[in-house]
């Protein structure tokens, strides 16, 4: 995870919380107090209408053809970053398209994210054979509350892929992630007093 510690070092890390994705699954709603009943009742709860309507913003659609892209690639080994991205073959290929998704995924509501790339030469070490550059693409929603704006959720997973062979940097490593676009698909439109974080790394 050296490569998503290197992005976050601009963020406040004390102010970070760290949220898994589930994305294909059934998932049971935080639920929130309803207002007491003028009876003296016990209130009852329901879902988090802002968790619901993110749900609902979820396409199995999307989440296919995403796969289907991301497959496309060939291999999305971190290895692989010497293979131009004009060949629609590699990592460098699925960063480039992981890039302009977001960026289209941010015109559509009024450029709401800030679509960032973070790249630096990566050292040799373990699986590292030689320096590889190593880009990491990231978009953050700004929250809406300005006191609650420096708090922010990271929603993260890799956006790499690899074989069998952890040195491979040609052979067919297809990989399947939903994370780099469902995410910011299903929550870029809905307002949050926190900022959000998404940020799909490359670390093989």
């Amino acid at each position: 995870m050296q490569e998503s510690r290197k992005i976050l070092m601009s963020i406040p890390l004390s102010n970070v919380i760290l949220t898994g994705v589930v994305v294909m699954m059934t998932v049971t709603l935080p639920a929130v107090a309803s207002p007491p009943r003028q009876n003296g009742s016990a209130a009852t709860t329901g879902p988090d209408p802002q968790i619901v309507a993110a749900l609902r913003e979820i396409s199995p659609a999307r989440i296919q053809q995403t796969i289907e892209k991301l497959v496309g690639f060939n291999t999305r080994q971190t290895l692989s970053s010497d293979v131009p991205a004009l060949t629609d073959k590699g990592i460098n290929a699925a960063a480039d398209w992981i890039q302009g998704e977001l960026l289209r995924i941010s015109s559509q509501c009024g450029d709401c994210m800030e679509v960032r790339t973070d790249q630096f030469l990566q050292a040799p070490g373990p699986r590292i054979p030689q320096p590889t550059t190593i880009t990491n693409i990231y978009a953050i929603l700004r929250g809406t509350d300005p006191a609650n704006a420096g708090r922010m959720y990271v929603v993260t997973g890799h956006y790499d892929s690899r074989n069998g062979n952890p040195t491979d940097a040609a052979g067919q490593a297809p990989g399947l992630t939903t994370m780099p676009v469902e995410p910011p698909s299903a929550s870029s439109a809905r307002a949050s007093s926190a900022s959000i974080v998404f940020l799909p790394p490359s670390s093989s």
